[in-house]
């Protein structure tokens, strides 16, 4: 199933921000990575500045048509516009990056980050009209749905989720902790350095982990939570009853 947003912008670079908006919201909403949206707006500013620049031969208005797509493990953008036939990625060169500060030209890194930061770029003429159609994967096959790094200090396991925890990935990262528990890995700790949102479902989990640990004769530490995210343990009454620290160094010497 395919849900989106569609927006038609006016050829002036003002529009850009209106659309960041749109963005943004549709990346909150969603339950996605916070630096999609960022991602997203990069590559849609170096695009679409490029066609409100040198696509059109006059000032008058002419609409650019902008979209944006999600279906189960991709994002699917397609940016459409009546201005003269230009392909970005055949027509722009490739930077070379090892030349020293001297030798190196200004500008013509636009086009280059989007080719980096998309997974698929295209771009066709139809019907008059400019089509650049570009995919970002979100969830790779075979992916838990949660980025979380394992890593291992010792006979301590330390797990480090990314971006967010909520009720879409809540299950995956469920799923991963009592699966480290299972194979009898009880001295643990979750590092909250990289993860930027956390909800009741997320909460739950880490409730669950530190109860099965427990029960096991292990250790659970937490530690370096960012502000916003200490105050939602805080709040839930969880800092009276886990382990929590500020640090990684602080959470490993207490095993």
């Amino acid at each position: 199933m395919w849900v989106g947003f569609a927006v038609v912008l006016k050829n002036a670079e003002s529009e850009l921000a209106r659309l960041a908006r749109h963005v943004e919201s549709f990346v909150e909403y969603h339950g996605l990575e916070s630096k999609l949206a960022f991602t997203m707006n990069l590559c849609f500013d170096e695009l679409i500045t490029n066609t409100i620049h040198y696509g059109f031969d006059d000032s008058e208005y002419h609409p650019i048509f902008v979209g944006m797509w999600l279906r189960e493990t991709a994002l699917e953008i397609t940016i459409c516009d009546g201005g003269r036939p230009y392909d970005p990625f055949r027509e722009v060169e490739e930077p070379d990056l090892s030349l020293d500060i001297e030798d190196r030209p200004i500008g013509g890194l636009g086009v280059f980050f989007v080719k980096e930061f998309m997974d698929q770029v295209s771009y066709a003429h139809e019907g008059g009209k400019n089509l650049v159609v570009l995919r970002k994967n979100i969830v790779q096959q075979g992916d838990s749905g949660v980025d979380i790094r394992q890593e291992e200090s010792g006979d301590v396991t330390v797990l480090v989720p990314q971006a967010r925890v909520d009720s879409n990935t809540a299950g995956a990262f469920e799923a991963l902790l009592l699966n480290v528990l299972g194979e009898g890995k009880t001295r643990l700790i979750i590092d909250f350095s990289d993860l930027d949102y956390i909800s009741s479902a997320g909460l739950r989990v880490v409730l669950i982990g530190a109860k099965s640990c427990k029960a096991k004769g292990g250790k659970l530490v937490l530690c370096s939570m960012k502000d916003h995210i200490h105050e939602v343990f805080a709040v839930s009454g969880f800092t009276k009853i886990l382990t929590i620290v500020g640090s990684r160094d602080e959470a490993l010497a207490l095993f």
